[in-house]
C-alpha cells in the first residue's frame, strides 16, 4: 500500500511539473521545489531533537511524503522542457 502511495505522488507531481513546463511556468515549479525543500529540512531539524522511535518513524514519514513529491517536480519538469524543446525542434 506504502509503494502505491509513493508512486502515486511522485507520478502526480511529475504531471503537475510537466504541464506547469509546457506553459513555462518556471517560477510557480521553483517555489514548489522551495517549499518541499523547506519541509524537508524542518522535519529532519526536527527529528534531530527526538530520540528513540519517534525520531526514526518521523524521518521514514519524511522520506515518503517528501521525496517523491520532490523528485516527481524535478523529473516532470525535465520532461516537459524536453517536450518544449522537442516542439520547438519540429515547428522549425
Amino acid at each position: 500500500m506504502e509503494m502505491l502511495v509513493l508512486i502515486l505522488v511522485g507520478l502526480g507531481a511529475s504531471v503537475l511539473a510537466h504541464m506547469l513546463s509546457l506553459r513555462r511556468l518556471y517560477s510557480v515549479l521553483l517555489v514548489l521545489l522551495v517549499l518541499t525543500g523547506g519541509l524537508y529540512a524542518a522535519i529532519h531539524w526536527y527529528v534531530g531533537t527526538l530520540e528513540g522511535w519517534d525520531g526514526l518513524t518521523l524521518a521514514i514519514f519524511a522520506l515518503i511524503a517528501v521525496m517523491p513529491f520532490g523528485g516527481g517536480l524535478v523529473l516532470g519538469g525535465l520532461t516537459g522542457w524536453l517536450h518544449l524543446r522537442w516542439k520547438a525542434g519540429r515547428n522549425s
